[in-house]
């Protein structure tokens, strides 16, 4: 029995050697004095101690401080107390390396009673490469989530059974809603018919490798359609099962946008090139029925039937040689006579033609600012311009009206032109010509320049009159723009250079700015989001701090209970849902110390004169620059903080 016994014994200890040795993890036995009775070949290599130079010392010779002063006093407490803290837990720490370097650990303790003494086991394992993976993963979703939450596309994720289960604030801004409201819906609720048909078979086209981009109609918080191009690509588990697909949408609006203009431009210069080409022909017919109707009138009495004929067909000749220059016009392809103008001069010059042309029933106002400066056109050309603008109002006031005629210097910057005119930043002179007709709506301001498009009755226009008046502006190196509302007239504006010298560009330095401006709290309210967005960008780059709102309903659900206090509100005037005035009324019951300043793409007569705000209402006309803002915003402010107190607007 001795012999079994002892080989028994012989046979266990190799056994236990064996693990020893072929153990990835460092196994290291203690005694319960903290001494170290044995070391396999891992822990030599996690810790840089060979077993005999570690066999015999305290343990805590691999702990760094300060982990190693409190390692003596637990063994102290065990021993006294009997109460275990780490034993049979597996927990992460740091260790210390021979050459003094440390290192992040996994350990487990285990602890063997033996007759006279007890010992303990510890298993180590190095996870500084498990450490650094984790940081990596977490480095590398950073990077990802800094990427997909600053794109300027829409992403969203949708599981199997198409309910959204993220999206990024992009897509949240294209959609107008707020995250927590887009999280498990579907994405074909926010769809129409036609949309969703199209949507699906995209799905199941790109579950084949075979799908594309494709454009949708989605639906905004508010009820409006916004355009979007949409790319699907499926997710799929390992088991090649589709779990759902990720969605990115992008915004066609300012496509669309673009693209109308380049149609428009396309049709331009078709008739532009259908005009100059029949130009020269059409004039020689036009002069030899002008000449044998001359001579014919020579040779006829004005009592013979045929006269009237005759002088019938000379009229209609000549109507004929103003239409071919009206095609001319539009077309540029007239020759033009330029000289250096001062409108201050040429505008008054044809005031009577112009109340002929509209009649008694309208008022006609030139208010003409005698700074106004000089430009380089075809003094004929401007005045056919005026002329087309001003039978355009007149058709539009048929029951009477309103004609204005205004000038001003303007400097164009970055903000400027963003808001108004596709031309380049410099000095220009504006003519102004508003009306308070019927208005347009938006279709119908997206065609007022193309040639032919009409609102008359048939008969009653060519089509060819604002086309007309585009053309001669752009041959002259300007630009013609309109806005309108229906029921609120229009408002066309003619920008032309100045020659009398440039004004230097304001400055966009942000510091200068910065020290400029203020710290107080201005409220934008306006229903254009680019619009917005850079009247807020442009506010808060010279200090102040800036809200926004959409429309009137949104700013006073969120603003207007008095926190935070509002300083200034900015609002349109002509916007969906509440019109700025009433917005303005409703926001000044709550904070009545915020000053109002209204802006406008109608000029201060529409909006001021024609009693759609009291008159001295603080009032701002778009488009403006970044320098009549924020100068016009310091003023107000200043003000108020001279008076000790703010007037209700």
């Amino acid at each position: 029995h001795l012999e079994k016994f002892a080989q028994s014994l012989v046979e266990s200890e190799a056994k236990a050697k064996s693990i020893l040795e072929a153990a990835v993890d460092g196994i290291i036995i203690i005694s319960s004095q903290g001494v170290i009775e044995s070391f396999n070949p891992a822990a030599e290599k996690i810790f840089g101690w060979t077993a005999r130079e570690a066999i015999g010392q305290k343990v805590n010779i691999l702990m760094p401080q300060p982990h190693r002063g409190r390692h003596d006093q637990y063994i102290r407490s065990y021993l006294t107390t009997g109460l275990k803290k780490i034993i049979g837990i597996g927990r992460e720490t740091m260790a210390q390396r021979k050459d003094g370097s440390t290192f992040p650990i996994e350990l487990a303790v285990s602890e063997v009673k033996l007759a006279d003494r007890s010992i303990f086991t510890g298993i180590v394992r190095d996870i500084t490469d498990r450490r650094q993976s984790a940081s990596a993963l977490r480095a590398s979703e950073d990077r990802f989530r800094l990427l997909v939450e600053t794109m300027n596309d829409g992403l969203a994720v949708q599981d199997a059974l198409g309910h959204i289960i993220y999206v990024n604030p992009r897509f949240c801004e294209i959609l107008g809603y707020k995250r927590h409201c887009l999280i498990g819906r579907l994405v074909s609720e926010l769809m129409d018919f036609g949309s969703r048909i199209v949507f699906q078979n995209e799905l199941k086209e790109q579950k084949t490798g075979d799908g594309d981009l494709v454009e949708l109609s989605l639906e905004k918080d508010d009820g409006e359609k916004v355009a979007v191009r949409v790319s699907a690509k499926a997710l799929y588990n390992s088991d090649g099962e589709a779990v759902g697909s990720f969605l990115v949408i992008t915004d066609m609006t300012q496509v669309k946008r673009l693209q109308r203009q380049l149609v428009h431009s396309q049709k331009m210069e078709a008739v532009g090139r259908l005009a100059g080409g029949i130009a020269h022909d059409f004039n020689n017919l036009l002069m030899i029925i002008h000449g044998y109707t001359d001579l014919a009138l020579l040779d006829l009495d004005k009592k013979d039937p045929m006269y009237n004929y005759i002088v019938q067909i000379d009229q209609a000749s000549k109507r004929a040689e103003a239409l071919t220059r009206q095609l001319l016009a539009f077309s540029r392809k007239q020759v033009l006579q330029p000289k250096v103008l001062s409108l201050h001069a040429t505008i008054p010059g044809v005031e009577q033609m112009l109340h002929r042309l509209i009649g008694e029933n309208i008022t006609l106002k030139l208010k003409l600012d005698p700074n106004t400066g000089l430009v380089k056109a075809d003094e004929g050309q401007i005045e056919q311009v005026l002329f087309n603008l001003a039978v355009n109002a007149r058709d539009a006031m048929p029951e009477g009206g309103t004609l204005t005629i205004a000038t001003r210097n303007v400097y164009m910057d970055d903000m400027y032109i963003k808001m108004e005119a596709e031309i380049p930043p410099g000095a220009y002179v504006v003519i102004t010509v508003t009306d308070t007709g019927i208005g347009m709506d938006q279709n119908t301001q997206l065609q007022i320049f193309e040639p032919f498009f009409t609102t008359k009755e048939k008969g009653h226009g060519t089509g060819l009159g604002l086309s007309t008046a585009f053309g001669i502006v752009k041959q002259s190196g300007g630009e013609l723009t309109v806005y309108s509302e229906p029921g609120r007239g229009a408002c066309f504006k003619i920008y032309l250079p100045r020659v009398d010298g440039q004004e230097r560009a304001p400055s966009t330095d942000t510091q200068a700015m910065t020290v400029e401006c203020g710290h107080e709290t201005i409220l934008v309210v306006e229903d254009e989001d680019r619009l917005r967005e850079m009247i807020v960008e442009a506010l808060r780059r010279c200090g102040y701090t800036v809200l926004e709102a959409p429309d009137g309903p949104a700013a006073l659900e969120r603003y207007a209970h008095g926190d935070p206090v509002v300083d200034l509100v900015v609002t349109d005037v002509m916007m969906p849902k509440m019109n700025g005035r009433e917005f303005a009324k409703q926001f000044l019951t709550q904070q009545p110390h915020a000053k109002i300043l209204y802006m406008s793409g109608y000029t201060d007569d529409i909006i001021l004169d024609d009693g759609v705000l009291a008159p001295g209402t603080l009032f701002i006309h778009k488009p403006f620059t970044q320098k009549e803002l924020t100068g016009m915003i310091l003023k107000i402010l200043a003000d108020r903080d001279d008076s000790g107190k703010n007037p209700r607007d």
